[in-house]
């Protein structure tokens, strides 16, 4: 059976496992996917941001695997775990690493302001709260470079109720939406229609629609004109940020 994840040598699980970080094979073994999704872009020059760095061990991976990125990190707990034993020495020398809440816009915002040109990935392994994930997501993704990749680790949590927050949709709920999204689009772009049914008008009220007289840009919302794809492995999402604007952009 063909396993096109299985590319030869994964050298990032490799320096994972090294580091000790669990998203090698010796836990989630996310490396699997990261290495087939990151290899090609290993010596290139970007920005990377991983929320929630807890003692380090997955920044100084990245480091070790990009040979020409910029390592950021951001972590609520960074200054107390740093006194604690586990932390690999000058953590905090080798990288900037902010400190703030992922489900705080304040912080998001204070990062982006001091990163001014932006981040090409962003990995979320911070608290995993739905709410916090939700958060971080609505105010990173649309200040991602276009082109770049946004993941979320630990989404198995999302069905954990100890990880729900109240007034939030699960963050599983709220990536099924992002898929509708996704796909939705489609049906202007590529299919022609004369007449929306009765029953459609109030979800698509906000939206014109092509016919067969004429092209109408159709008005979508931020998540169709942003998302290019999101792809779902066991415990982990990415989501693809469009590198151009797509032919029907809202104005």
């Amino acid at each position: 059976m063909l396993n096109i994840f299985n590319n030869g040598r994964n050298e990032l699980d490799e320096i994972a496992f090294k580091e000790g970080t669990d998203k090698s094979r010796r836990k989630h073994f996310y490396t699997k996917w990261y290495n087939f999704y990151f290899n090609s872009l290993r010596h290139e020059k970007i920005n990377f941001l991983e929320i929630g760095v807890k003692w380090g061990h997955s920044l100084l991976t990245w480091e070790k695997f990009f040979t020409n990125a910029t390592i950021y990190g951001m972590d609520l707990h960074f200054l107390k775990n740093k006194k604690r034993d586990g932390m690999p020495n000058n953590i905090d020398k080798k990288f900037k690493i902010f400190i703030g809440d992922s489900g705080n816009k304040e912080c998001l915002r204070k990062i982006c302001d001091e990163v001014t040109k932006g981040f090409d990935i962003i990995v979320d392994d911070a608290s995993h709260r739905s709410n916090h994930q939700i958060i971080a997501f609505n105010y990173l993704f649309p200040r991602l470079n276009p082109g770049g990749i946004y993941v979320i680790e630990d989404t198995f949590l999302s069905y954990n109720k100890c990880f729900h927050s109240k007034g939030f949709l699960t963050l599983m709920s709220f990536l099924k939406k992002r898929v509708d999204d996704v796909n939705f689009l489609g049906k202007y772009k590529w299919c022609n229609y004369d007449i929306i049914k009765e029953k459609e008008k109030t979800q698509e009220k906000v939206r014109d629609r092509r016919t067969k007289k004429g092209t109408t840009k159709v008005k979508i919302n931020e998540y169709e004109d942003m998302i290019e794809a999101m792809h779902f492995y066991n415990g982990i999402c990415f989501i693809f940020k469009r590198d151009e604007e797509i032919v029907n952009k809202k104005k």
